[in-house]
């Protein structure tokens, strides 16, 4: 059971992987990264509403901090298209 667990865990793993390049294939290296960059925030949400795990402090504040980066990279790339339009 260990081992299938462990295989399982493994393919997993690569299919992330491979949509995870697609994606930056797809759409560009930045987009990709401000999506990857929510993860832990998807991951508390499904934990929260799927397994009812309970949120601490410090989660709210990680997930203040995540947020808070997304955020600001997506700010960054706005004001980046705006500067080209620009010149």
């Amino acid at each position: 059971a260990v081992y299938l667990s462990c295989l399982g865990l493994g393919v997993i793993t690569l299919v992330s992987y491979l949509v995870q390049n697609f994606a930056i294939r797809l759409i560009g290296g930045r987009p990709a990264s401000i999506i990857g960059s929510t993860a832990p925030v998807l991951t508390t949400i499904l934990a929260v509403g799927i397994i009812q795990q309970g949120l601490g402090l410090q989660e709210i504040i990680g997930l203040f901090l995540v947020t808070l980066g997304v955020v600001t990279l997506s700010m960054e790339k706005l004001r980046h298209q705006s500067w080209k339009r620009s010149q």
